[in-house]
């Protein structure tokens, strides 16, 4: 059985780019950090992510 969890990010105008870039690090991190707690076996299969290329301009900044 799979899950898909989307998560979006908007970040305010004044976030300094540095904090963008932690944040979404930090996301990635998740892959290799969420691991089960008896197998210490990491659950995430996959993980994707990227700035919004959207040309509607609707979206949030980021999709992971």
């Amino acid at each position: 059985m799979s899950i898909t969890h989307t998560v979006f990010f908007h970040f305010k105008a004044d976030t300094k780019p540095e904090d963008v870039k932690a944040t979404v690090e930090g996301m990635f991190a998740l892959k290799t950090k969420c691991v089960h707690a008896e197998s210490q076996t990491p659950y995430i299969k996959s993980f994707k992510g990227g700035k919004d290329i959207s040309i509607e301009g609707l979206q949030a900044r980021y999709g992971i």
